[in-house]
């Protein structure tokens, strides 16, 4: 149960990850690819508990949000749309759906952030991929 609670809190994360710039369009190519939470002063107890947890975002409109937390790998899974700077998802946590839009503030080759509806600042960080040997 511990873990579900961390995951819906990652969600509201993930979720912040958006709210806020003025229709601002933002280029959906960069958001393809692995996010993690960066810790912020405010966020800092959230961002510990969310340290193992990994949004990825797939070219074809699926998010998949893993949790590591409490060593249990714990998936989501989804879909998400953008449009300009509206992000728009739906989440399967257990038998129920749930859905969101938020407002993406900054979306870069390396960082996502913005505000949830609630006015919750989140920012992510993109994981680079480990080269091969």
């Amino acid at each position: 149960m511990r873990t579900l609670l961390g995951i819906g809190m990652a969600l509201a994360l993930a979720a912040g990850t958006a709210a806020g710039a003025a229709d601002e369009k933002f280029d959906a190519k960069k958001l393809i690819g692995k996010w993690q939470p960066i810790k912020s002063k405010k966020a800092e107890d959230k961002s510990k508990k969310n340290e193992n947890m990994v949004v990825e975002f797939t070219k074809d409109g699926k998010v998949v949000l893993t949790d590591g937390a409490e060593g249990k790998e714990v998936k989501i899974e989804g879909t998400y749309k953008l449009e300009g700077d509206k992000l728009t998802f739906a989440l399967k946590v257990l038998n129920e759906e749930v859905k969101d839009t938020v407002t993406l503030t900054k979306l870069t080759d390396d960082e996502m952030a913005g505000k949830s509806k609630d006015n919750e600042e989140a920012a992510f960080k993109k994981v680079k991929a480990k080269p091969e040997k």
